[in-house]
């Protein structure tokens, strides 16, 4: 499936111009090779070009570049050569060595193998321009030990090691000749032998050239240089006494196709985004800018400050009580996830829905994750931050269940509480000055919303948004009088604190409340006495303790009611916030007047 929805998605791009054909690509270029007709070199010249660039400092300055130009499809296996070869050591079969001198001992063969097959690419050219006959004149009269003194190789100096090259006559470059592009592209897929022999296409059904191995993959961030999407390298992973590639049976069409959509969605960062050390792509399958950008703009989370965005508008439109036409009707959107995995690319997750699908999901998703009265949607970066502990390390397997949630609107993972949960006491237990960041965002917008969509969606319970008054379920009662007590404690201090009630009994509280509430409230009722204005406060304990009706849980062991504890604390905190909130500009109001 994932083959094929990128080979789809080339074919899209070719059409519409975004990407290359298969038979071409891209190449750094930094020197031009000038040839006569005969075939000899006149000239090297540099053909980078001025780039200003911005230094670490912020400072403006100017670097030089080498120029994009478009080349024959690169060979990625070393030791074998290219058509319209741009690497110095095939082209002059020299290498520079420590002691500023070239030498030819150790490239004779790629030399010689860049001649043979590039003449054999030339022969099938019936018409060769000027310029094709001055290439094949250099290869037939280039000896690299006679040229190991070449002024224009010496004047290049120690720079050849990372240079690449192209070739012209006359002023006409000769991978730009309309016959040198027309014969590759007519024979670029059999003109090399990958030795995987013939076979009949798992994805596109065709028959074709197996190839044995796959085209690396450029742009996934920590993957190494050289690696592959599909690569079997494993006795175990052979059948039916297949090897490598065969196991696949991907032909070098579809392998080309697919290769070149990944590596244009790995270009940049308009189709890319990190999570963790995942890179997510995203593409719709009509390859439409607005679409690819609409959910891209809702995974890099600008929720609140780039209204903007086709999803966000509709997200709070849609809360506001508007009727909406939902955009991009039967349009296929695609989000992959990939890992590094030594000289692999692991695929960590792959969705498909179509656009309205997608969207409804999210709607369903952004309410069931909402825990205040004002409406504001939960980012993915925030989501991220919340499975993240102390150590900086994401949950992969955790938040991979929770996108197919909000992407499908299935049920969150099963082991989403207890990993929240165990951050939650974490954060809570840092109490050191450079720690205090962590404690003021334990229990985060993201974090409570993750519980309380697990409580919706798993449980089918009707949780309220904000403060629920009503709610006499004892766990929540318990995390409502330690959030009454540390706001009571915070108040009296009337200073930030090292450590609160909060920091001390919070999981104490959550597993064990009758043993731990007696502690609290002795603190309570010492704190209170100190508060100017307690009867917000007072009122709020009379409230738990009526609803109550008999004495604290001994203890708290089922995940709901875990949930339901810290809910409490954190929908009693945030109206303790809302309190003074309302007090701060009453206050302010009557000095005014």
């Amino acid at each position: 499936m994932l083959i094929k929805a990128l080979c789809d998605y080339y074919d899209v791009l070719f059409r519409q111009g975004k990407i290359l054909s298969t038979a071409l690509e891209k190449v750094n270029i930094s020197y031009l090779i000038s040839l006569t007709a005969d075939g000899r070199v006149v000239s090297v010249r540099c053909c980078r070009e001025k780039e200003k660039i911005l230094n670490k400092k912020g400072v403006e300055k100017e670097k030089d570049v080498p120029a994009a130009m478009i080349l024959p499809r690169r060979i990625s296996k070393s030791g074998v050569t290219n058509i319209i070869e741009h690497r110095p050591e095939y082209i002059f079969g020299l290498s520079y060595g420590k002691d500023g001198e070239f030498c030819s001992k150790g490239n004779e063969k790629n030399h010689q193998t860049f001649v043979r097959e590039n003449r054999r690419f030339l022969d099938l050219i019936s018409t060769p321009s000027p310029v094709v006959n001055a290439y094949r004149m250099f290869m037939e009269t280039w000896k690299p030990e006679d040229e190991i003194r070449n002024r224009f190789l010496l004047d290049i100096g120690k720079d050849i090691k990372t240079a690449y090259f192209a070739f012209e006559c006359g002023g006409k470059l000769l991978h730009e000749d309309p016959d040198v592009i027309k014969t590759w592209e007519a024979v670029c897929d059999s003109f090399y032998d990958n030795s995987g022999g013939i076979g009949q296409c798992s994805v596109s059904g065709k028959i074709g050239n197996i190839p044995l191995t796959h085209d690396r993959i450029k742009g996934v961030i920590g993957a190494q240089a050289r690696c592959s999407l599909v690569s079997y390298n494993n006795d175990s992973e052979t059948s039916y006494g297949q090897e490598q590639g065969k196991n696949s049976c991907i032909t070098e069409e579809v392998m080309h196709k697919y290769v070149a959509a990944i590596n244009y969605l790995l270009d940049g960062w308009s189709h890319k985004e990190m999570i963790g050390d995942i890179t997510v792509l995203v593409w719709s399958a009509d390859a439409d800018e607005e679409k690819e950008n609409a959910v891209m703009g809702f995974l890099r989370g600008a929720m609140e400050s780039d209204k903007g965005n086709p999803v966000e508008q509709l997200l709070y439109r849609i809360n506001n009580g508007e009727s909406v036409d939902v955009p991009f009707k039967g349009v296929d959107i695609y989000i992959l996830g990939l890992r590094p995995n030594g000289g692999r690319i692991a695929t960590v997750f792959f969705y498909k829905n179509n656009f309205p699908a997608f969207f409804e999901n999210v709607i369903k998703y952004q309410a069931d994750m909402q825990v205040t009265q004002e409406y504001k949607p939960v980012s993915v970066y925030a989501v991220q931050n919340a499975l993240t502990d102390g150590g900086g390390k994401l949950n992969i397997p955790i938040y991979s269940g929770i996108q197919r949630a909000m992407l499908f609107g299935t049920k969150f993972p099963a082991g989403m509480v207890n990993v929240i949960l165990r951050i939650i006491d974490t954060d809570m237990g840092k109490v050191t000055a450079n720690e205090q960041g962590s404690k003021k965002n334990a229990i985060s917008l993201a974090r409570m919303g993750l519980l309380k969509a697990y409580m919706r969606r798993n449980y089918e319970e009707d949780v309220k948004v904000g403060l629920d008054r009503e709610n006499k379920n004892k766990a929540y009662l318990s995390g409502r009088i330690l959030a009454v007590a540390t706001e009571v404690q915070n108040y009296a201090a009337k200073k930030k604190l090292n450590r609160t009630l909060a920091d001390r009994f919070f999981r104490q509280a959550r597993c064990y409340p009758a043993s731990t509430i007696p502690k609290i409230w002795d603190s309570y009722t010492y704190y209170i006495k100190k508060v100017e204005h307690p009867e917000f406060y007072q009122n709020e304990v009379k409230e738990i303790t009526d609803l109550m009706e008999s004495r604290y849980p001994e203890g708290i062991q089922r995940p709901e009611d875990q949930i339901q504890f810290v809910a409490g604390y954190f929908d009693e905190c945030n109206e303790a916030f809302q309190h003074r909130t309302r007090t701060g500009k009453k206050k302010a109001t009557e000095d005014m007047e």
